[in-house]
């Protein structure tokens, strides 16, 4: 279901699939000015009416602020064009981003889902309801959303993205035409690893939350610190003290400045009537906490937000 991400495959395939995609946007644009103008509605207007996209990419990477002055004129163009251009997933989804960061949840949850409908291959739209529900406290529709769009194959998710003017308008003005839009794939199904766990644990689903760490520290590499820390928590509350010391003890291996980590290395070796390591670990634990210790595990839900690519 859930797919390894291999960055330097996905970046050779996007690079030879920008190149094909890209002469064929000068016919799609007049194709659609054509369509605009038969519904009465003058392709030159729209194009009028369209903000500079620099500040709306610059707000996706916590470069700008979202304010709703900035935000309006997105909203305003971005309606007109679905309204005449007819709806589209990627439409859909900008105007979902705009209003989420406008203030209005609910409108953007709308839009969204019907993104997803329009286009279920692409893993943003998922991403970012599962962000949405996460936030709202809706952790059930959160891992659904979550799980389904780490169904969707990261090859996949970059056709998505390059058979859509929107989003390659958008990508043009973010610099990611070439091959770097690979790393925010990446981080994409990063990111949906990291909330999916943390809905399984609001849920208090330890089973799933351990059969997901076990594969995210295949899938994920460069986060194995992180995945083997919650492998251990869940394994921890499933009472499953000698697996959950093995699963703490590689995170701190990879990252020893952890002060959850080791206060679940210890409460695990306090199960386990091994009072001295117990003793040791909390205490460590205690150190850290006191001393500007770096951002712990737990700490990730802060660091996640909607995103358009």
């Amino acid at each position: 279901m859930r797919q390894r991400l291999e960055v330097k495959d996905l970046t050779g395939r996007i690079i030879s699939l920008s190149r094909r995609v890209g002469v064929l946007y000068l016919i799609a644009f007049l194709c659609t000015a054509s369509i605009i103008s038969k519904r009465n509605f003058r392709a030159d207007r729209l194009d009028y009416l369209k903000p500079p996209l620099v500040k709306l990419v610059k707000i996706s990477q916590g470069q700008e602020s979202a304010r709703p002055e900035i935000l309006e004129p997105y909203i305003e163009f971005y309606e007109k064009v679905n309204e005449y251009a007819g709806s589209g997933a990627d439409i859909l989804a900008v105007l979902g981003f705009c209003c989420y960061y406008y203030g209005d949840e609910e409108k953007a949850i709308s839009f969204y889902e019907k993104a997803v409908v329009l286009d279920p291959g692409c893993l943003w739209p998922q991403y970012n309801l599962g962000v949405i529900y996460f936030k709202k406290g809706f952790y059930s529709k959160a891992a659904d959303s979550l799980e389904q769009a780490l169904s969707i194959p990261p090859d996949v998710t970059a056709k998505s993205l390059y058979a859509s003017f929107i989003y390659w308008q958008l990508m043009k003005e973010a610099k990611v035409l070439d091959g770097s839009i690979a790393v925010g794939i990446k981080e994409g199904y990063e990111g949906c690893y990291r909330l999916l766990m943390l809905s399984y644990q609001k849920l208090q689903d330890y089973q799933k939350m351990l059969n997901l760490a076990l594969y995210a520290t295949k899938s994920v590499p460069d986060s194995k610190d992180f995945f083997y820390y919650y492998a251990g928590f869940a394994a921890y509350q499933l009472k499953e003290y000698r697996q959950a010391v093995y699963f703490l003890l590689e995170s701190l291996r990879i990252n020893p400045r952890q002060a959850d980590v080791l206060q679940y290395l210890g409460l695990s070796y306090g199960e386990l009537g091994e009072k001295r390591d117990s003793e040791d670990a909390l205490a460590r634990a205690l150190g850290l906490r006191r001393s500007n210790p770096q951002e712990s595990p737990a700490q990730t839900e802060k660091n996640i937000n909607v995103r358009l690519f």
